[in-house]
């Protein structure tokens, strides 16, 4: 009735969430919702029936009174599509009908505005049936290709979003390039200038790019799942200003193996996690100074404390908290704080998979002091639940279980909030199925 499988982040728009499922809803192809959390309302307000998308893809964003989002299916063509949603009267208006050939289709990741026009990728379709990055100009619906990957030469596949630093827009292809292991890239929108800045080697610099890429200090930083000198995944460090890319960790295993998610930039230095590696293999929480590229393992996870973390860590009054897919009491997933004053690690909660839900996945959201965020699996339907935390006596607190109708098994994805007095204007996104 309501939808399942929700993907992508949330946005916080006029005090309501806002967010879709994949699949589900009276028509099976997904959702768009609204979610009050005066009263802890919630409203399907578009049921996506394939003519105007199906499986919506990525997250929303908030632009002039309006949402924007994309679809990876559906559509006059069946490779998805671009939408505008104008919550006055919740009317859905599709932008563009891909096509996969010439212009690109299943578009993946979520748009990025800038100068009053959006950009994003699509996963497949164009000349070359590897992907696109395109333009879409609202003023008048013109969507243009910019450009069109080439497998061997630029990447393929695009994944994740487009970061933009310096008026450039700065990118990552999973697939191809000169050594068939993913590309990093920039595109200058003045003339149109595309240019590959790594072609990811396995073994020296790294292989199949995850998630995306974040800017500090004037130089961007990101990971890669696998290679390195230990086959275990990279974290890097590109300086626009020299061309310079330079590996900061190579993982090894014992001190984390195959990060995911984005790094947290916190005091100069960056912290995140691994999903596997470290003393008892369930994945660690590491710190990197840049000063030295020093990495330092802050928590070794375990079965008692949460295993498997998935999604970014968040930062909220000096500490860290984030989340595990498995272990805890119930092992069934937990909710963590790290505080690094004295590196100490606390559950703050043990998921119950019937009440609760169980297997959370992707990020936590801070908004107004609370935590919010979605469990996989699990809650009164067995198809996952979003969920509030509130910090200050460690209350938990279902918000919904979904149903199937309004979509199920949550992952992959988190909330996010836009244009909030807690969180300013930001977007982040994780890479999976």
């Amino acid at each position: 009735t309501d939808g399942g499988l929700p993907f992508g982040s949330l946005i916080a728009s006029g005090g309501k969430f806002y967010g879709m499922t994949s699949t589900g809803g009276s028509n099976g192809f997904g959702t768009l919702f609204e979610w009050n959390t005066a009263g802890n309302v919630f409203n399907v307000l578009k049921h996506f029936n394939e003519t105007d998308g199906a499986e919506p893809n990525g997250s929303l964003i908030a632009s002039g009174g309006k949402f924007y989002g994309m679809t990876n299916d559906g559509g006059i063509d069946g490779n998805g599509t671009l939408f505008e949603f104008n919550p006055t009267g919740n009317v859905v208006t599709v932008l563009k009908h891909f096509d996969s050939a010439p212009d690109g289709g299943r578009p993946n990741g979520s748009l990025l505005e800038s100068g009053g026009k959006f950009y994003g990728m699509t996963s497949g379709g164009g000349s070359n049936e590897n992907g696109t990055l395109f333009e879409f100009n609202p003023a008048g619906n013109v969507r243009t290709v910019l450009k069109h990957f080439n497998y061997s030469t630029d990447g393929a596949y695009p994944d994740g979003s487009l970061l933009e630093s310096g008026g450039m827009f700065y990118g990552m292809a999973a697939l191809g390039g000169n050594n068939d292991y993913g590309t990093m890239f920039v595109f200058n929108p003045i003339g149109n200038v595309f240019t590959v800045l790594r072609h990811f080697d396995y073994s020296t610099n790294g292989a199949y790019p995850n998630g995306s890429l974040i800017a500090s200090g004037g130089k961007l930083y990101g990971m890669t799942n696998q290679g390195g000198t230990n086959g275990a995944g990279t974290l890097f460090e590109y300086n626009p200003v020299n061309n310079a890319f330079t590996v900061l960790k190579h993982f090894s295993g014992p001190d984390g193996a195959n990060p995911q998610g984005d790094l947290l930039v916190s005091g100069g230095k960056f912290y995140g996690t691994t999903t596997f590696g470290g003393a008892s293999g369930y994945g660690v929480l590491f710190e990197l100074n840049p000063a030295g590229n020093v990495l330092t393992v802050l928590k070794h996870f375990d079965i008692p404390g949460g295993a498997y973390p998935t999604g970014s860590l968040i930062a909220s009054g000096g500490k860290f908290y984030g989340m595990t897919n498995s272990g805890g009491s119930t092992n069934e997933g937990t909710l963590f704080e790290f505080n690094p004053v004295g590196n100490v690690h606390t559950v703050l909660k043990n998921f119950d998979y019937s009440t609760d839900g169980g297997y959370p996945n992707g990020s936590l959201l801070a908004s107004g002091g609370k935590f919010y965020g979605m469990a996989t699996g699990g809650g009164s339907n067995d198809a996952g639940t979003v969920f509030e935390f509130n910090p200050t006596g460690n209350v938990f607190t279902v918000l919904r279980h979904f149903d199937g109708t309004d979509g199920a098994d949550p992952r992959y994805g988190h909330l996010i909030a836009v244009g909030t007095a807690e969180a300013p204007d930001y977007t982040i996104t994780t890479t999976g199925n």
